[in-house]
C-alpha cells in the first residue's frame, strides 16, 4: 500500500477513535497527517471513502487478533 494512503488511513482511524467519525472532518485529518488535501483526494474520492478504508483497516486488525 502507498505510504501516504496508509498514513491517511491510520491518522483517520486514530482521530475517529478519539473523537468519533462525525466529529472529524477532512481538514483535521490532513492537518494531523501533514498530507495535502489534493493528495488525500487522489487516494479517496470522499470522506465516506476514507471512513470505509479506515473501517476495513480496523477489521483487518481485529481479525488478526482472533
Amino acid at each position: 500500500m502507498n505510504p501516504k494512503r496508509q498514513l491517511l488511513i491510520d491518522t483517520a482511524l486514530n482521530l475517529f477513535y478519539k473523537n468519533g467519525i462525525n466529529s472529524i472532518g477532512i481538514n483535521e485529518v490532513i492537518s494531523v497527517s501533514g498530507i495535502a488535501k489534493r493528495t488525500l483526494y487522489s487516494h479517496f474520492e470522499s470522506k465516506e471513502a476514507l471512513i470505509l478504508a479506515a473501517l476495513q483497516k480496523r477489521h483487518e486488525i481485529f481479525t488478526f487478533w482472533l
